[in-house]
């Protein structure tokens, strides 16, 4: 992929003068086989400063106390959560190999969650370290425990301050804009939650009118709650009725759990803005009509959390999920469904 961007500070250009290159020298790793760094050739633009801030970096890089593996485990995380892949796409091509990262784990670290099973514990901890310093700018009580029985008291400290100067890098890099490296990995991004509806060719449906004293949505900090969701008609003039096991039969309750998710997905969408808003379907609560002795109530309901892990993925899209049978819903409906959803700003 050609990155066309232009930043928005000119880096120093060849040929360069003396001390210029002389810099460039010292900051660019005596292995590379590579121009000079965009990176670096934009602090140069302050000489004075690059020159005072490289024993900084070389100190961390070249003669840190932190095991290799650890020390990228820990830039990579922190970069990727800054949003700066340029510097995790730097790292992951200068040492990913060199200190036992494969491509897997590199991508993960750029996009999974601390408790993906591709990391081990080591890694795990250390992914953990970074996102609460990103979030928090603070080690929470158990994770600093765990990790005092790893690391010396120079090596905390160490880590710490390699979290912070890779996040002083990263405001450097995104908010000057810096074009990707061509010889750079780059983070595999998943398609979006709108971008996997249009994938599915789903487009969801006007929001239902509210019919009571409630509201459809109401969010508290990073959760909205999403009220109970009929399933309507195509026509939008009243709900699919009827007793699963009865008068309906189990595929088309599964329909019918599957528009449930559409009214409140296009509900959810009304409040946010948009679905990529969404960081996680925590939690879906289905009733079923059912008829005496129908029992297959999970798979009724798979029609609703099956739409919900298309478009979400896997992890942020499987919820927990309660599948009750009920003697009557509201205006007879076949199922209602109602969610609790994890967002961000």
């Amino acid at each position: 992929m050609t990155d066309i961007r232009e930043p928005r500070l000119a880096p120093v250009s060849p040929p360069y003068d003396e001390d210029i290159a002389r810099l460039l020298t010292k900051l660019m790793p005596a292995e590379a086989q590579v121009d000079p760094l965009v990176l670096f050739r934009v602090l140069a633009v302050h000489h004075d400063l690059a020159d005072r801030l490289r024993p900084m970096a070389s100190g961390l890089l070249n003669k840190g106390l932190l095991p290799a593996r650890d020390r990228e485990v820990f830039i990579s995380r922190t970069t990727a959560r800054a949003g700066a892949e340029y510097e995790w796409g730097v790292h992951a091509s200068f040492f990913g190999s060199t200190v036992g990262l494969d491509e897997p784990t590199l991508q993960a670290l750029a996009t999974r969650p601390a408790d993906d099973p591709i990391f081990d514990r080591r890694t795990r901890l250390l992914v953990t370290a970074a996102d609460e310093l990103i979030d928090r700018a603070q080690l929470g009580a158990a994770t600093w425990l765990e990790l005092t029985e790893i690391y010396e008291p120079a090596q905390l400290l160490e880590l710490i301050i390699l979290c912070g100067w890779y996040r002083t890098l990263s405001t450097v890099i995104t908010t000057v804009g810096l074009p990707f490296e061509p010889w750079a990995a780059r983070i595999a991004r998943e398609a979006s939650p709108e971008q996997r509806l249009a994938e599915l060719g789903v487009e969801l449906p006007e929001p239902l009118p509210v019919v009571g004293s409630y509201r459809l949505t109401k969010r508290h900090g990073d959760t909205v709650y999403v009220a109970g969701h009929l399933s309507a008609t195509p026509d939008r003039t009243g709900v699919i009725t009827g007793k699963v096991g009865d008068s309906l039969s189990l595929e088309q309750a599964r329909e019918a759990a599957r528009v449930c998710a559409l009214y409140a997905l296009a509900s959810l969408r009304a409040d946010l803005g948009s679905l990529d808003r969404v960081t996680s379907i925590l939690k879906v609560f289905g009733m079923v009509n059912v008829a005496p002795g129908f029992g297959a109530l999970a798979k009724v309901l798979d029609g609703c959390t099956d739409l919900l892990t298309k478009v979400f993925g896997d992890e942020a899209g499987t919820p927990a999920r309660v599948a009750v049978g009920m003697a009557e819903l509201p205006l007879g409906a076949a199922v209602e469904v109602e969610m609790v959803v994890a967002v961000r700003d």
